[in-house]
C-alpha cells in the first residue's frame, strides 16, 4: 500500500528531507488557517479585522520558524549555500507573506484615523505591499535563469570538448 501511495502521491514529498515528510500538511494547514479566519472575522468590525489578521500573522510566523528550524527541503551542500536555494526562498517568501499580512494590520488600525494620514500612508503601504509580492516571484525568475544559464553553459563546454575531441 505504501508502494501504490508513493508511486501516486510521491511527487508531493520527494522533495522533502526524510524528517520532514509532514511540511506540506503544515502548509496546507497554515493556509486553512489564514483563509478561514482572514474570511470568518473580517469585515465584522474594525476589532474582528485586527483580530483576524493577527491570527493569520501568527499561522505564518509559526509556519517560517518551522522553515527556518528544520530546513525541511532537501538540497545537497552546493545547494544550499546558494541564494536560489529552496529553503532559502520558501523563507523569503514566507517573511514576504508574514510583511504582508502586517501592512494589512496597519492599514485597518490607521484607516480609523483621518482621510489625509490614511491616503499618505496608504501609498506607502501599497507600494509595500507591491514589494513582498514581486519579491519571491522575481527571485524565483532571477533563480531558473541562473539555472538554465547553467545548462547552457554546460551544453556549450560539452559540445566544445566533443570538437575537440573529434579533430
Amino acid at each position: 500500500h505504501v508502494a501504490e501511495e508513493h508511486a501516486s502521491l510521491g511527487w508531493l514529498y520527494d522533495r522533502y528531507t526524510d524528517d520532514a515528510y509532514w511540511h506540506e500538511l503544515a502548509l496546507l494547514e497554515s493556509r486553512f488557517v489564514v483563509i478561514l479566519f482572514g474570511t470568518l472575522l473580517s469585515g465584522h468590525d474594525n476589532t474582528a479585522n485586527v483580530v483576524s489578521q493577527c491570527i493569520c500573522m501568527a499561522a505564518t510566523c509559526a509556519v517560517l520558524a518551522l522553515q527556518l528550524k528544520k530546513r525541511p527541503f532537501a538540497e545537497d551542500a552546493a545547494a544550499a549555500a546558494h541564494w536560489s536555494s529552496l529553503n532559502k526562498q520558501a523563507a523569503i517568501a514566507l517573511f514576504c507573506q508574514f510583511v504582508a499580512l502586517g501592512l494589512g494590520l496597519v492599514s485597518t488600525v490607521a484607516g480609523a484615523g483621518d482621510a489625509d494620514t490614511s491616503t499618505a500612508l496608504g501609498f506607502v503601504i501599497v507600494a509595500g505591499v507591491l514589494i513582498t509580492f514581486a519579491t519571491p516571484l522575481l527571485l524565483t525568475i532571477a533563480a531558473e535563469v541562473v539555472t538554465l544559464r547553467g545548462i547552457a553553459d554546460a551544453a556549450a563546454d560539452s559540445e566544445a570538448a566533443s570538437a575537440a575531441d573529434s579533430a
